[in-house]
């Protein structure tokens, strides 16, 4: 195979006021071969071979003017020291050759260092130069102290979590799940409202999923112990969130939470670990590029945008994302309907109109939120119309009603 030449890709729309951000999670980068991960910093400059390095060329080619880069943890592979210098020196020089800002957080990759070690977990995450988890004055000091910190800029705010604060610590069971310490609980509503309150999007940025996720066989608890109440805490505060997370390797977007207005969750996935021998061909390594549409607002959406997912194939780099890989190469966040209703509401419309054949670019002109409706939600329209009787062509380019 040969690497798709950035020539051959279009670069996004961008619209001024409007927030671009890029998630790189999971890098899991080792200083030789491993089979186990496609980010081996002796392959650094072979970008058909690099996922990480691969970016340099990639990303502002296709995604310009970019302003924040999220790496979500798991910089490195299996505590491997060695390369992760080298992967932070990529990330930040990634970010300044685009102009953007760079928030990370440990995973537990990162910090499997042994208790019994001379050397606490954290110290070559500590050592980094800029600072770690990103070079904002206090922020390493609050982040270790207290296992999160508050970055503010412009029109953004992102909490970043430590969910792998007591690993290598006291538990070694830890290794796999995360926690919500007990500092962060009781610091973090009053910090919310004091740092960055003004803002108009709002990321939690953590390693480890809020709740437990049993569909991938997981064989013991992997999530973020009391995850579940830091999801209920942003989700009751008055600013929409958008909650970012690694660690499980199969990507997603949806919402979560304990009502119809739950947060937004994108499940990054890894662009380095080797998903062969968990996920067969089903997932593929991918990097997300998130843009927050300030003009959705007069739609009456609190937060809403566009993800467009990138796929690594070793050989080839990185390519538009097919519909079975994980995200799909675009979907859509922001706008909340059950989808079931949803076909039940159109079909009423439709027959309304006389029309049992909706193309569905007239039905996003009908009712525009829907251009920010979640794929989770469209199979759930699909099936909707199916059970009314009616069908949906490939890709829903065309809804048929029955009555």
């Amino acid at each position: 195979m040969t690497s798709v030449s950035t020539e051959e890709l279009t670069a996004l729309d961008k619209t001024p006021g409007d927030l671009r951000m890029v998630v790189i999670s999971d890098i899991h980068a080792t200083v030789e071969g491993d089979p186990l991960t496609n980010v081996v910093k002796s392959a650094a400059e072979n970008l058909t071979e690099n996922a990480l390095t691969a970016t340099r060329e990639f990303l502002p080619a296709v995604a310009p003017e970019i302003d924040l880069v999220l790496c979500p943890g798991d910089l490195v592979h299996e505590g491997a020291t060695g390369p992760m210098k080298w992967v932070w020196e990529e990330l930040h020089n990634l970010a300044e050759a685009v102009g953007a800002s760079l928030v990370a957080t440990a995973g537990n990759h990162d910090l499997l260092l042994q208790p019994e070690g001379p050397d606490k977990a954290s110290k070559s995450l500590r050592r980094l130069k800029p600072k770690f988890p990103h070079p904002g004055e206090s922020c390493a000091d609050t982040y270790w102290a207290y296992d999160y910190a508050i970055i503010a800029e412009r029109n953004w705010r992102v909490v970043t979590i430590n969910s792998a604060c007591q690993l290598g610590s006291y538990d070694q069971d830890e290794a796999k799940h995360g926690r919500l310490s007990r500092e962060c609980m009781l610091e973090l509503p009053e910090k919310l409202d004091q740092v960055g309150a003004d803002a108009k999007i709002n990321i939690c940025l953590a390693h480890h999923h809020p709740q437990e996720w049993t569909e991938d066989s997981d064989a013991k608890p992997s999530h973020m112990f009391e995850g579940d109440r830091l999801i209920r805490l942003l989700q009751e505060r008055a600013e929409r969130w958008m909650y970012v997370h690694g660690h499980m390797h199969h990507p997603r977007l949806d919402y979560v939470g304990h009502s119809s207005g739950g947060t937004t969750r994108l499940a990054s996935g890894s662009i380095g670990a080797n998903l062969l021998g968990e996920s067969g061909v089903e997932v593929r390594n991918q990097l997300h590029v998130v843009d927050f549409h300030g003009e959705a607002a007069k739609l009456g959406l609190g937060m809403a945008g566009k993800v467009t997912s990138y796929d690594w194939e070793s050989d080839c780099g990185w390519e538009p994302a097919t519909d079975n890989s994980g995200l799909p190469h675009k979907t859509s966040f922001g706008y909340r309907r059950d989808g079931f209703d949803l076909a039940v509401w159109l079909q009423e419309k439709a027959k309304n109109r006389g029309q049992q054949g909706w193309r569905w670019a007239e039905i996003v002109e009908f009712e525009p939120r829907l251009e920010y409706l979640a794929d989770v939600d469209r199979a759930d329209f699909h099936r909707g119309v199916h059970w009314l009787g009616g069908g949906v062509s490939e890709q829903i380019e065309e809804v048929t009603f029955a009555w």
